[in-house]
């Protein structure tokens, strides 16, 4: 096996063990939602916006705990994006190019 492909296995051992502490430790945040301190909370919105979607899963969904998910997100509306934020630019990227094809073709 060459030292790349070493350490790449070493680095996956690494985050195998390290991914699911991280989950299980967010999954108590949760259960714990809203009688947390303030840096707990920060730990996990941080965890929901950019943790690993498998991890996000196994914390969240998993065990149970969507109604504190939602209370969370409702709390905290700014650090998760909804509505026309989250769909705006997918539309606008629908709209325009067929409003283009359409002006091309009616000139």
């Amino acid at each position: 096996m060459t030292n790349q492909a070493s350490a790449s296995a070493q680095g996956a051992r690494i985050n195998a063990t390290i991914r699911p502490n991280a989950a299980s430790r967010m999954s108590d945040l949760l259960r714990r939602y809203p009688n947390i301190a303030d840096e707990e909370r920060l730990q996990l919105i941080e965890f929901l916006k950019n943790g690993h979607p498998d991890d996000i899963v196994q914390a969240t969904y998993a065990v149970g705990l969507e109604p504190r998910l939602i209370a969370l997100r409702k709390d905290h509306p700014g650090h998760f994006p909804s509505g026309l934020r989250t769909w705006g630019p997918l539309a606008m990227l629908v709209i325009l190019p067929i409003i283009a094809l359409i002006w091309m073709h009616l000139r």
